[in-house]
């Protein structure tokens, strides 16, 4: 959420958790300026390398969704 904050020039965030006993489901959206995921980060950004890398190492499914100007939704989904 300080990310979205931080670099998005969102107005609002929003953070949503649901679970059940198979998984736990984590998303954090916002209405910021929003970016194209499949471009690289700029240099000496690490965050969503970072994100996906802790995901990975615990298991999880990791879901980032943006477009230039739409903002951006993160979903973190842990088994």
């Amino acid at each position: 959420m300080t990310n979205a904050r931080r670099h998005s020039g969102c107005r609002t965030v929003w953070l949503a958790c649901a679970y059940d006993s198979r998984e736990l489901c984590i998303g954090v959206r916002d209405d910021g300026r929003g970016f194209d995921p499949s471009q690289a980060s700029p240099m000496g950004h690490w965050g969503l390398v970072g994100m996906r890398e802790r995901a990975s190492a615990i298991g999880a499914r990791l879901t980032i969704t943006s477009a230039p100007g739409a903002g951006t939704e993160v979903i973190l989904v842990l088994p």
